[in-house]
């Protein structure tokens, strides 16, 4: 069979002196680096000349791709982190632990990091290398993107196919016998947990999978426990307006928890979907943070503190404002806060809502005040670490914001300010549930139209479910403007 992907994932960051990272010992640019294309394909022993050859070759470059993310990217931290907490939970490849296979496939396919949101092929998706591949290699890399761990039982089995039923939708797959997994002790009747790629008429058994035998699991219990997981996907923030995929982004979600039930280890009650990634005006991360200066010559500080340009004092708060007028990316909110300072005794305290921004204010105010201060250190919070309000602190809150929106100023501001960004921006931005078209661009075709309308329903029911909030938007205008009422 041809390789399509041979020389696409060819690590640009070796440099041509560099050791290559064959192993060789010579220097890249007389070893591998010599050559035109890298050999991305599978060793003999491992070939089953069939599709799946391809899907592991792919996996190969994925695999590189989301080590540099690992390595360079600005959200690594993160995305280290859930990996290091699956290996510790689910010790994968040891003889008690998960297989290799599904440990990698939920590393690239269904780990969600970053204000995006987005797993590893999805950014590589994005990235420029899949545009490089001949067909079939994007269907398959959306294949893998699309793929998901989920039950399933085996009702036939022949010499060349296994016939399965999908847990939770009835689904009906065949799969391709290209592996020994199906030999010896597969019975009809069994219950499989692993990852299909491909067509549902020709589909592969992508991870090494767990088989148990009928009694295992109650099958009722068991569908309706995945009926729950895809009703709480729903109430999900962060769904895709692409309503179709309810099922397969839930099973995305739920698999830690499954693989927790497997394993018997205890790891959450019932399956949840991730916390949505609460991000400020910039798209930072929201970490609530204070810069805490030690004043070491208070002649001319407040001078000087008046003298920095975007600060200005707010005599009611008694603080200095941080703001700039092409601070927000949205064009229509001429001006934002990007922090607070203020005198606080011997210190002089700044405090923001991220990490970035605590470091730029810091950066403008040694800048500005150069010795008269000396910095001693930097507090962040996100918002998981935030102490709970108390009921009766929540209701006082509840109060002064209701009050606040009742004020018929205030009502008529935050309406314009809806109206400008659905009329003003929105309709110009690239909307991941678009597919990263514009609701212009996709308001074009009859498949991005009904993403489109599924888009704007669900504003609609969010407004209806608070009528009261101001923040609101005329959702027909907005269907009227792109030709889809």
């Amino acid at each position: 069979m041809r390789s399509f992907t041979r020389d696409i994932f060819m690590h640009n960051k070796i440099g041509r002196n560099e050791p290559c990272p064959c192993g060789s010992g010579k220097k890249y640019k007389k070893c591998c680096g010599a050559q035109e294309t890298v050999d991305f394909s599978l060793p003999v022993g491992m070939q089953t000349g069939t599709l799946l050859d391809e899907y592991f070759l792919l996996l190969q470059g994925i695999g590189m791709f989301g080590q540099s993310l690992r390595q360079f990217d600005e959200e690594r931290h993160e995305l280290n982190a859930a990996i290091g907490s699956f290996e510790t939970m689910f010790s994968p490849g040891s003889l008690d632990g998960v297989p290799d296979s599904i440990f990698l496939s939920w590393s690239y396919f269904d780990l969600r990091f970053g204000k995006s949101q987005k797993t590893v092929v999805e950014r590589f998706m994005e990235s420029g290398y899949v545009s490089q591949l001949r067909e079939p290699g994007p269907k398959l890399v959306r294949d893998m993107a699309d793929s998901y761990l989920a039950f399933y039982v085996l009702r036939e089995l022949r010499d060349d196919a296994a016939l399965f039923e999908e847990i939770g939708t009835g689904k009906q797959w065949r799969v391709h016998c290209v592996s020994m997994v199906y030999d010896g002790e597969s019975h009809v009747g069994d219950l499989w947990f692993g990852r299909l790629l491909g067509a549902a008429g020709a589909a592969y058994m992508f991870t090494s999978p767990y088989v148990f035998p009928p009694d295992a699991f109650d099958l009722d219990e068991l569908r309706n426990a995945i009926a729950f997981q895809c009703s709480r996907w729903k109430e999900f923030p962060g769904r895709s307006a692409d309503h179709s995929r309810d099922f397969i982004d839930s099973a995305k979600a739920a698999a830690c928890f499954w693989l927790s039930r497997i394993l018997g280890k205890p790891l959450m009650a019932t399956p949840q979907p991730p916390a949505p990634v609460m991000v400020n005006t910039d798209g930072q991360k929201l970490h609530f943070s204070e810069v805490v200066f030690t004043i070491q010559r208070r002649e001319n500080l407040e001078a000087a503190l008046f003298g920095i340009k975007d600060f200005e004092y707010d005599e009611h708060a008694g603080v200095w404002v941080w703001s700039k007028s092409t601070w927000r990316r949205i064009k229509q909110f001429r001006k934002a806060i990007g922090g607070t300072v203020k005198i606080d005794g011997e210190r002089l305290l700044a405090h923001t809502n991220s990490l970035v921004r605590a470091l730029k204010i810091k950066k403008l105010l040694q800048q500005a005040l150069g010795d008269a201060v000396a910095f001693e250190k930097i507090d962040a919070k996100d918002l998981a670490s935030m102490p709970k309000l108390s009921a009766e602190e929540e209701r006082e809150h509840a109060k002064k914001n209701a009050q606040l929106n009742a004020t018929p100023e205030v009502r008529e501001l935050l309406k314009k300010n809806a109206e400008d960004y659905y009329y003003k921006n929105w309709l110009r931005q690239k909307i991941p549930a678009l597919g990263g078209l514009t609701p212009y661009q996709a308001a074009k075709t009859s498949e991005g139209r009904n993403l489109l309308q599924a888009l704007l329903d669900d504003l609609e029911r969010r407004q209806n479910v608070q009528p009261d909030n101001p923040y609101r938007v005329d959702v027909d205008g907005l269907r009227r403007r792109l030709n889809i009422c």
